[in-house]
């Protein structure tokens, strides 16, 4: 009886070990279809954890979104002092006609 517990409790422990070698390598991927991309590798700045400049990333906005706030800003201001030159200008021959 002791004997039988031994090879069951060496059997049960061996058998998880067995099982985890193997002289196969794993098996590649198959690609999800024809068409799709190829979505194992990643792009090489990615894989270095680079982090994209700032001129790119505005390039970016600006492809996606249009104006970026700055340029919106930056626009907004130049109408605003525009109007104020032109009250300005409107403004001052009344004041030098008093």
């Amino acid at each position: 009886m002791r004997l039988m517990a031994w090879l069951v409790l060496t059997a049960l422990l061996a058998a998880p070990a067995l099982a985890q070698t193997s002289d196969q390598p794993p098996a590649a991927p198959s690609p999800a279809s024809p068409g799709a991309p190829d979505t194992t590798k990643l792009p090489l700045a990615a894989m270095r954890h680079e982090q994209p400049r700032r001129d790119e990333t505005d390039a970016r906005e600006r492809a996606r979104y249009g104006a970026t706030e700055p340029e919106v800003l930056k626009r907004q201001r130049a109408e605003e002092d525009q109007l104020y030159k032109d009250i300005m200008r409107r403004s001052a021959p009344a004041a030098e006609g008093q």
